[in-house]
């Protein structure tokens, strides 16, 4: 698989529609608070008179992975260069589970998407796609099985 499958392979599996980064300022411009948000907890901070939502509109680029700061939800986020290689040693620490985690899954996609032709990174989208439930997914699972194993 190149890295464009590996992506359309793992989005589809996370079934994630992540949220637009948000975060809220005052009126005079200022940040009204620290940390980005999710479309449901900017507009809490609104209701509670945090200032107005401003939306991330184009590709939020980021060191990390992106999660609203009060529900933990995960954002809709690119990586930096930087960002893939922190992700990078994230996983690399990480024992993958089956099923893959959708979170993961999504998480793995930004790298890829980041660096398609990191040669560790498209070996953790395969061992990723390795881990996932869907057997369509996972081009080494013998037909029958879960997994290739009977």
């Amino acid at each position: 698989m190149n890295a464009y499958d590996l992506v359309l392979a793992l989005n589809q599996y996370a079934a994630l529609d992540p949220s637009p980064v948000c975060w809220t300022r005052w009126n005079s411009g200022g940040l009204a608070a620290s940390g980005i948000y999710c479309w449901t907890c900017a507009m809490a901070e609104v209701v509670i008179g945090h200032g107005e939502i401003v939306v991330y509109e184009i590709s939020y680029e980021s060191d990390g992975c992106a999660h609203c700061s009060i529900c933990n939800l995960i954002l809709d986020y690119h990586l930096t260069d930087c960002g893939v290689d922190e992700e990078l040693d994230y996983f690399h620490g990480l024992r993958l589970t089956t099923p893959l985690p959708k979170q993961d899954a999504y998480h793995i996609a930004r790298i890829i998407e980041a660096a398609p032709e990191n040669k560790d990174a498209l070996r953790l989208a395969k061992r990723a796609l390795a881990k996932a439930t869907e057997p369509h997914l996972n081009p080494e699972a013998k037909e029958g099985t879960h997994h290739g194993i009977d």
